[in-house]
């Protein structure tokens, strides 16, 4: 039985889609709408692209099904409603809802220009009309155009398992979702369900033709009408999926970029390893404004390739991995892997090598190739490396014949190559970035060769006391003795930024002073740092000019 009573996004989620038919002859002014409504939201502006040409309506929906809060998530809701001129319930419920993750690459059902055809926006539409034509009525004729758009729609890059989503979207009682947590789910109650045998179990292996795609829904539907099921509709299935996701692990080898998730509200914290994590929680956890967020996000997106460097204590290894978190939108370790380089890390670490065996060798792939074939596997989710001080290794010796395939433009198959080890095929691919850090006031480290820096974009951070965030952070900790020694700090960084054997790649950052509360703020905490992080350092900066530095070391010191 098809009811909306336990599911209250439903009647809204099928209006909108309705009122979505008229805009396939009219996406410019359906952008109009919607960019005025985005901005009015406080959400990101469309897509990846400030002023896109050209939107699908599954994208459309895309835009509000993301790791948003409660909160951001029914404000966007309430002016699209009155935008859109829909009328009934407002929906403050939304789970058991697959989202999508917030990558510019990710977040849109169409590949970015220069990726996609001319044709793969125009066939999106004809799967949304398609679907909502054959929802409404189902007939022959009607599913041999569904089919028909479907199969075309699948040939389209960035399309794949989220066609389906879209799908479960516009017409949840029509069509059936199958996101990782739904295939998941299904795969392992299968034998449960004798009615769903005339389906091979193999379709979730790849992604079904329109018509086999069209035999799973029908067979569910029969299987929910039959009552012989613990379930009565595609939402009821789709929200058991989630719940039971939530109470097991994550499988090794395969997460979503497409998950079941409530958004959490602005005060519930993060405790799980998979909970959601947003543009939203980055902001709150760093100093970066939200335009320094889509700086990276794009950057990111466009070089594949991204290092962030700066001066000690500024936090560049906690920003990568909250900046990966939110592009993946959530914290997984299945798709974001650290490692660090150092002077004696090498190929056989890396890429591949023989290690000692019991009396002999053994062959052994190191972590990037790892790393690699699991995102090679899962194509449909964006993975993250985070290389920790990317300048101690020797990169171009480290990476071997794979150095050449970091460039953006030689991802993928066409562009493998054979392995030192064993001739075998090998290739980066396209849904796997990395992100690099690097300590700018580290010279006992040469600087990074050309073919490194015309294969990664750079990105500097600075310190943060001069921001608005990191002012509200500290009048909030309401303690003289910060206040005196900050000031301090800002002295002695332009001291640092204008001496001609420093710079500014050696200013003192703000994180040595993160993390307090004004409970646990004492002065005996700020002289610990003082005494043993901060003086040290400026004796290594003047290690020639013993008088300057302990000048310096005083004036920390008085200021406390």
């Amino acid at each position: 039985m098809n009811t909306t009573e336990n599911f209250p996004w439903i009647p809204f989620y099928t209006k909108f889609a309705d009122a979505l038919v008229p805009y396939r002859r009219k996406r410019k002014e359906l952008i109009k709408k919607l960019r005025n409504i985005y901005y009015i939201g406080n959400a990101d502006v469309l897509t990846g692209d400030p002023y896109p040409e050209d939107i699908d309506p599954f994208t459309v929906f895309g835009l509000f099904n993301k790791s948003f809060t409660n909160v951001l998530r029914q404000e966007i809701i309430r002016a699209l409603m009155t935008k859109f001129g829909i009328s009934g319930q407002f929906p403050e419920e939304f789970l058991g809802i697959p989202v999508i993750t917030s990558l510019p690459t990710s977040k849109t059902f169409y590949a970015p220009n220069g990726k996609r055809g001319e044709d793969d926006i125009e066939n999106l539409w004809e799967v949304f009309d398609a679907a909502l034509e054959l929802a409404s009525h189902d007939t022959p004729q009607r599913r041999d155009r569904f089919c028909a758009a479907f199969d075309q729609a699948l040939t389209q890059k960035q399309v794949k398992w989220n066609l389906t989503i879209g799908l479960f979207w516009v017409r949840p009682f029509t069509f059936l979702s199958l996101d990782r947590c739904n295939r998941r789910y299904l795969e392992e109650h299968w034998a449960q369900f004798p009615i769903l045998e005339k389906v091979p179990a193999a379709i979730f292996k790849s992604v079904p033709n329109g018509s086999t795609y069209l035999s799973l829904c029908d067979a569910f539907k029969e299987l929910f009408s039959s009552g012989h099921s613990a379930y009565s509709s595609f939402p009821e299935l789709s929200r058991k999926a989630w719940l039971s996701d939530k109470e097991q692990e994550p499988p090794k080898t395969e997460t979503s970029q497409a998950v079941h998730q409530t958004p959490k509200s602005p005060d519930t914290p993060r405790i799980a390893k998979d909970a959601s994590y947003t543009k939203e929680d980055f902001l709150n956890d760093t100093f970066l404004e939200a335009d320094k967020y889509d700086e990276l996000a794009e950057t990111l997106a466009h070089k594949k390739n991204l290092i962030l460097q700066g001066p000690p204590g500024v936090g560049k290894t906690y920003i990568a991995r909250r900046l990966a978190s939110a592009l993946a939108g959530e914290d997984d370790p299945e798709r974001i892997r650290l490692i660090q380089f150092h002077q004696n890390t090498s190929y056989e670490d890396i890429i591949m090598g023989f290690r000692p065996a019991g009396d002999g060798f053994t062959l052994r792939k190191g972590v990037f190739y790892q790393f690699c074939k699991q995102a090679e596997a899962d194509p449909q989710h964006d993975y993250y490396l985070i290389i920790d001080e990317i300048n101690r290794g020797n990169t171009s010796k480290i990476f071997g014949e794979m150095f050449m395939l970091l460039e953006k433009d030689k991802r993928g198959k066409e562009y493998e190559v054979p392995l030192l080890y064993n001739d075998e095929p090998f290739f980066i691919p396209e849904n796997l970035y990395i992100i690099g850090t690097m300590n700018t006031a580290d010279r006992s480290l040469a600087m990074l060769d050309y073919a490194l820096r015309r294969r990664f974009a750079f990105y500097d951070l600075k310190p943060a006391f001069e921001t608005r965030k990191f002012s509200d952070y500290s009048k909030n900790l309401d303690s003289e003795e910060l206040n005196a020694l900050l000031e301090t700090l800002k002295e002695l960084n332009e001291k640092i930024a204008t001496d001609p054997t420093l710079g500014e790649g050696f200013c003192l950052g703000h994180s040595y002073f993160c993390k307090f509360t004004p409970d646990d703020l004492t002065r005996a905490k700020l002289r610990t740092i003082v005494d043993h992080e901060l003086i040290p350092l400026l004796g290594e900066y003047w290690f020639d000019d013993r008088k300057k530095a302990g000048d310096w070391a005083g004036k920390l010191r008085a200021a406390l």
